[in-house]
């Protein structure tokens, strides 16, 4: 597998995010996912094929 990059980006909502992306015509790579005490992520592939990972974070968490 060829080295690649993954950008994330950080959102207020995961699935109205992907709904617009997929919208502009990239598809869901990872369907909305926990990351216990960290929030919650998904990603889509761009129409260029490039990957893109979005972030919520859990507000009520500390910051380490």
């Amino acid at each position: 597998m060829p080295a690649y990059l993954t950008v994330y980006v950080a959102v207020d909502d995961l699935r109205e995010t992907l709904d617009r992306a997929a919208e502009l015509g990239a598809t869901t790579a990872v369907e909305p996912m926990d990351i216990p005490g960290i929030g919650s992520f998904a990603m889509f592939t761009d129409p260029d094929g490039n990957l893109v990972g979005l972030l919520r974070e859990n507000r009520d968490v500390e910051p380490r």
